[in-house]
């Protein structure tokens, strides 16, 4: 029952209901066994027609589960063809209109029984893949909710824990539908300044975290500790350098020592790192000096406007004719 489709329950049963009781009778020849003698069918001694109120009789012969009594019932009144045997077989219709409904609401209920008695499916803990990159002073990690980077990720996910600790990363996150875990863990090559490190969780299915480092500048030749296994740990399509991100600090990624060098790399990049820095500084100084001239040329400039008003404003006093005082007479002459 579990596996067969409810609307298909539904309708194999009326149908068959429908068939036994109506179209069956009509299409076999009624038997002579079938008579009423003080209300017992003959044929079954179990099956009482109740001629006051046969669709009574009728109906719980289908509560009891007995079909065959049931059929007896409608064969019954095609055999006395009475006045009222077309309204009572109108009534028998609905008596087992009724009956349908209540046999699927009973159905129904045993289906949600059986399916409220299942297990809960175990959830699924996944490793999410991720990302990473490094510049001179930060981590960077890309990470996301699927078990590797082409495959879809997982929407509606949310944290339950996030980690950043001096040398250790652990994420715990989950969704509800479908109902997943994801789990990321591992130690990392160096220390990290937890207090400044963040993260916050991105769209469609990712989340981004960035580490502080404790050293800087500084470049990592890995990610995770040197006695950290990944594909033992972790899974082998799990962790991966993020390229796109990388190209931003590439260049300053160069100049910085690796554990790796030798004596003659170290010596190139200082060199590099040297030139860099007399670049930067020649820059610096030129910056400066363009902004020294740009000042001085904004003051000459209102110097300049300021003697140019000066010279118009004599110009224009010499050119007026003095004004005249004015007559004032004594009144005493």
């Amino acid at each position: 029952m579990e596996s067969m489709p409810r609307c298909f329950l539904f309708a194999t049963l009326f149908l068959l209901l429908q068939s036994y009781f109506f179209n069956a009778c009509v299409a076999e020849p009624l038997s002579t066994d079938v008579s009423a003698v003080d209300g017992r069918l003959s044929h079954d001694t179990d099956c009482v027609v109740l001629n006051k109120d046969i669709a009574a009789g009728f109906e719980q012969a289908i509560q009891t589960g007995q079909w065959a009594c049931a059929g007896a019932h409608i064969r019954y009144l095609q055999l006395e063809a009475k006045e009222d045997t077309g309204s009572l077989l109108i009534a028998l219709q609905s008596r087992l209109d009724v009956q349908r409904r209540r046999i699927e609401a009973e159905l129904t209920a045993l289906h949600q029984a059986i399916s409220a008695s299942k297990p809960a499916a175990p959830r699924v803990t996944i490793t999410p893949a991720f990302e990473w990159c490094q510049s001179a002073s930060q981590i960077f990690l890309n990470i996301k909710f699927a078990h590797k980077l082409d495959a879809p990720a997982t929407l509606n996910v949310e944290t339950d824990a996030v980690d950043l600790l001096e040398n250790r990363v652990r994420l715990v996150a989950s969704s509800k539908s479908p109902m997943k875990s994801f789990l990321l863990e591992f130690p990392l090559f160096s220390t990290v300044i937890p207090s400044n490190s963040t993260f916050s969780m991105s769209s469609v299915g990712r989340m981004s975290i960035t580490l502080a480092k404790a050293e800087t500048p500084s470049r990592w030749p890995q990610l995770v500790h040197k006695t950290f296994n990944v594909q033992k740990s972790l899974g082998k399509s799990v962790l991966h350098f993020w390229h796109d991100m990388h190209q931003n600090y590439a260049s300053e990624l160069e100049l910085l020592d690796d554990p790796e060098d030798d004596e003659d790399d170290k010596k190139a990049k200082q060199k590099l790192r040297e030139k860099k820095k007399r670049a930067e500084e020649a820059e610096r100084l030129k910056i400066e000096k363009a902004a020294q001239e740009k000042a001085a040329a904004a003051v000459a400039a209102v110097a300049n406007t300021t003697a140019n008003a000066t010279d118009a404003s004599s110009a224009d006093g010499a050119t007026q004719p003095p004004l005249e005082t004015p007559l004032v007479l004594d009144p005493e002459l």
